[in-house]
């Protein structure tokens, strides 16, 4: 097991995880979360808070993302596209379909 102190048995009720291990947290308001395996980083669906201490759980409209909210995303699921913020980075949002207003595909 991965916790380090955790509220019950299960597994996602984490309050924080072993050596070198981030604790994955569902939302930013929460404290509770899991401690996977491989957690030394933040999984895919995660990105590393500004304390760098935790990982937070992405915007449900992303597949990864780098920050939070949906304007976070940097990779989408199938049947979305990226809408990248600005030329010079590589975060956006996911919207369905095709590039529209404004936008064009790469």
């Amino acid at each position: 097991a991965t916790c380090k102190k955790c509220t019950s048995q299960d597994l996602n009720q984490c309050l924080e995880c072993k050596k070198d291990i981030k604790l994955h947290l569902e939302a930013e308001t929460s404290d509770v979360g899991s401690c996977p395996a491989d957690g030394e980083t933040c999984t895919s669906e995660y990105f590393l808070s500004d304390s760098e201490s935790d990982c937070l759980k992405c915007d449900d409209s992303c597949a990864t993302c780098s920050t939070s909210g949906e304007i976070g995303c940097t990779s989408c699921p199938v049947g979305s596209k990226l809408h990248l913020n600005s030329s010079s980075i590589l975060v956006g949002k996911c919207e369905a379909g095709d590039c529209s207003g404004g936008y064009y595909q790469s």
